[in-house]
């Protein structure tokens, strides 16, 4: 009897210990278990912040490209507009050089005309030769055509083959002795010079105002208000 107590106790003892075990294993594997949940649930927020951050990236580049294609459709725009303005300008130079050749022609037919030689010879007579033959002699590389007189005013009329105009209204104030000074203005396209004049004689007050007018080849200057010459 006393052996089958022994072996009892000792049963007794071992199934103990297996139930220790075992809750142990229990224990341990409940542990992993939600270990394993937490890195499964980690993983899927993983993996929905890189869905997340891909639909932002998505959205981004959609409204990226919206703007661009938007702000293309102005530039586009703004360029026809500037376009327009271009062919505009272009038409308006274009009807502007015509007025100018017409212009022209017209002063060169009345010039030639009976009319404009009596004003020619009417310049020649208010003294206007003078000044002319005072600037063929210190500009001599300066081709004027005619001077006259029409009322208190006094045209002469010039075609230098120059480009720069400025150069010869800024020779013509250094040069020729009644002119002192030209200031020189340009205004819608057109230059426009002014010279004041210096004379001994308080009556006698010369002040031009010189315009061009560009052609195709030459550039016509005009003097204004040669008064009392």
């Amino acid at each position: 009897m006393e052996k089958y107590a022994t072996e009892v106790e000792e049963y007794k003892k071992n199934f103990n210990d297996y139930c220790s075990i075992t809750e142990r294993l229990e224990a341990e594997v409940e542990r992993r278990t939600k270990k394993l949940e937490d890195l499964r649930r980690n993983a899927e927020a993983e993996k929905l912040k890189a869905d997340v951050h891909r639909l932002v990236n998505d959205v981004v580049a959609t409204c990226t490209r919206a703007q661009e294609k938007e702000d293309k459709h102005q530039k586009d725009g703004e360029l026809g507009v500037l376009n327009a303005n271009v062919e505009s300008q272009d038409l308006a130079l274009a009807e502007m050089s015509a007025k100018i050749e017409v212009l022209q022609f017209d002063l060169v037919n009345f010039r030639d005309s009976d009319e404009g030689k009596k004003i020619f010879e009417d310049g020649k007579q208010a003294g206007g030769t003078e000044l002319l033959e005072l600037i063929k002699d210190k500009l001599p590389d300066i081709n004027f055509d005619f001077l006259y007189k029409e009322g208190e005013t006094a045209v002469l009329v010039l075609q230098p083959e120059v480009d720069n105009n400025e150069v010869v209204a800024e020779r013509i104030s250094s040069e020729i002795e009644p002119i002192s000074e030209v200031v020189v203005e340009p205004t819608n396209g057109t230059l426009h010079s002014q010279a004041l004049a210096e004379t001994t004689s308080s009556e006698a007050v010369l002040e031009p105002t010189v315009r061009t007018f560009p052609t195709q080849s030459t550039y016509t200057t005009v003097f204004e208000n040669l008064q009392d010459l």
